[in-house]
């Protein structure tokens, strides 16, 4: 999950299946653009309560009558609103940040995994910043799936390099 999200099934070695990136314009669920997107949907339509607008407002001021016209003639869309996933983590108990969350889970699951539920005994791992960050509400939210050996590595390249070590092909 994060920027370029996507999902394969693989064998250990080689990928059997996968679901591509398409990017920030058509998906990329799961990324922090997308629950940026999501986050700054909610504010617009006020599914915030007062406290929690006053809050949000505070921490981006940037928010006027003027930002969705900045934000769309933007070259740096994804950035921005990717920058609005830590507010996301700061406020977790908040209960519309948790339906955002559960909203940007439930499609990443949706587009992603929910082909590869006939493989649940296998184990999922999530990589990257956001995943690692929502690692309690995906093992909860997996474990509901049938996915039961979940696992979260927050900086891949090591991971890769360890694997490229072990398995060098020349």
């Amino acid at each position: 999950m994060g920027t370029g999200s996507h999902s394969c099934l693989s064998d250990g070695h080689q990928i059997i299946h996968e679901k591509p990136s398409l990017g920030y314009l058509l998906g990329d669920e799961g990324s922090g653009n997308h629950f940026g997107r999501l986050l700054l949907r909610a504010y617009f339509y006020k599914d915030f309560n007062p406290e929690v607008c006053q809050i949000f407002e505070q921490s981006f001021p940037q928010i006027s009558d003027h930002y969705l016209g900045q934000l769309y003639s933007s070259n740096r869309v994804s950035a921005e609103l990717a920058s609005f996933f830590p507010f996301i983590i700061n406020h977790v108990e908040v209960p519309a940040v948790q339906k955002i969350i559960e909203e940007g889970i439930e499609s990443f699951y949706n587009f992603r995994v929910k082909q590869y539920k006939t493989q649940a005994e296998l184990p999922v791992y999530f990589t990257g910043s956001v995943a690692f960050a929502l690692q309690h509400q995906l093992e909860t939210y997996f474990a509901q799936k049938g996915f039961h050996n979940v696992f979260f590595n927050q900086k891949p390249l090591l991971k890769l390099a360890e694997y490229h070590i072990k398995y060098d092909r020349n």
